[in-house]
């Protein structure tokens, strides 16, 4: 599963958004194509609210990403076209914003880079859009009837206790695991009860997950406090950016020495963009959905020189999985084959791809198989804030497959 998804010490000011709801763009300046030739497709995202902390920059790596596709000549001689609709960080929002893209866009499918897609997904599924992304939201992506969806991390089963994290914290000296659940995003509810009991299962203590907090709420104080008196000195946490960050805060204040700290988002070069994050994350983990760039590979290098044409040197998990999603997309297309693709004839094609790998950054056991589901197996990669760059953590990527579930 991928669960989640930074800001400074006490709160990371928040990326300004980069698209208002409706807005569109396309290889030729931000132009909308009408020609037939045409895939439309629609990003549903949280330009605005409080999950914006983690989104904001999914129409960049969008941008890049159908840019670099269309340059190539698009997709059996289609291009690529997009269009933005804004969430609010709402499932009340999401169902508008999709609600949006289909009725009024005539959207061919939409790319999901949200928290709160569960707001939207039983209307899309009745409307028979196909839907890619991360699935990052809720249970929903791993249920198989929801034929419309292809979760690009894979139908992983959220409940899934996997060895990998535990033995993560193991390796790096933690002993006390704790995280953090929101009242209102299940998928980081089920994220921390996974993290700690994978802990346990590495042998180490756990800390009971408080999930009061709606995401992005930032009153910590209270279960900084509690982890003190548990004696927690490893932190995983999938939670807003806000968050994340106050937690931190409140447990500097309380003398918390914390060996390790993961978080589910704030890899990229907007951290490293900001001199008062850059010290105030000094040595803090920082989870990566795929190989990260600093592992210097062929499908890195393809990733860095896409998504460098906008600016981008570090991926954020925004553009990551904005990037990943449209390579996804583009396989399916091909699949698709020539002509006239409808909807029905898309979803097939992509349900019979088995090993997709965005290129290569999914390598191994991390490949995706669309037609699977309950996938019991993940990796985990990792790198760490030193200096100015992040470092790759040793002996990455930790990769397990679960044994059992925590209940749901």
């Amino acid at each position: 599963m991928r669960r989640r998804r930074w800001r400074a010490l006490l709160v990371l000011a928040l990326v300004a958004p980069l698209a208002a709801c409706g807005s569109s763009g396309s290889s030729s300046g931000g132009t909308r194509t009408t020609s037939g030739a045409t895939y439309k497709i629609g990003i549903l995202t949280d330009v605005t609210g409080l999950a914006a902390a983690t989104y904001a920059t999914s129409e960049l790596g969008i941008k890049a990403s159908f840019d670099a596709i269309n340059k190539a000549g698009g997709v059996n001689g289609h291009k690529l076209q997009y269009v933005v609709a804004d969430t609010d960080s709402s499932p009340a929002g999401a169902l508008s914003a999709a609600q949006q893209l289909v009725q009024k866009d005539d959207v061919f499918a939409i790319i999901d880079l949200s928290s709160v897609y569960f707001g939207a997904a039983p209307w899309l599924l009745q409307q028979g859009v196909p839907v890619i992304g991360p699935g990052t939201d809720g249970p929903e992506w791993n249920e198989p009837s929801y034929t419309n969806l292809f979760n690009v991390m894979g139908n992983k089963d959220m409940y899934a206790v996997n060895g990998a994290w535990g033995r993560f914290i193991k390796a790096n000296g933690g002993t006390v695991c704790g995280s953090v659940g929101a009242s209102d995003v299940p998928s980081v509810t089920a994220a921390a009860d996974v993290f700690v009991a994978s802990c346990k299962l590495a042998g180490l203590k756990g800390a009971p997950v408080n999930s009061t907090q709606p995401y992005g709420g930032t009153n910590m104080e209270p279960i900084a406090l509690a982890f003190k008196n548990e004696g927690v000195n490893s932190l995983q946490l999938a939670a807003s950016p806000n968050t994340s960050y106050a937690l931190l805060a409140d447990l500097k204040q309380l003398g918390v020495d914390v060996k390790v700290v993961l978080l589910d988002v704030g890899y990229g070069s907007d951290t490293l963009a900001n001199k008062q994050t850059v010290a105030a994350a000094q040595g803090l983990g920082f989870e990566v959905s795929e190989v990260p760039i600093e592992v210097h590979s062929l499908a890195t290098a393809e990733e860095r020189q896409v998504l460098s044409a906008v600016g981008i040197t570090v991926p954020t998990y925004a553009e990551a999985q904005a990037y990943i999603s449209a390579a996804a997309l583009q396989d399916g297309l091909k699949n698709a084959g020539a002509g006239t693709v409808t909807k029905a004839r898309f979803m097939k094609a992509m349900r019979g791809i088995t090993d997709f790998n965005a290129n290569g950054l999914l390598p191994g056991t991390a490949a995706i198989n669309f037609s699977r589901y309950n996938v019991m197996s993940t990796c985990l990669w990792a790198v760490k804030l030193v200096g100015d760059n992040f470092v790759p953590f040793p002996h990455i990527p930790y990769c397990s497959t679960a044994t059992t579930n925590v209940p749901s």
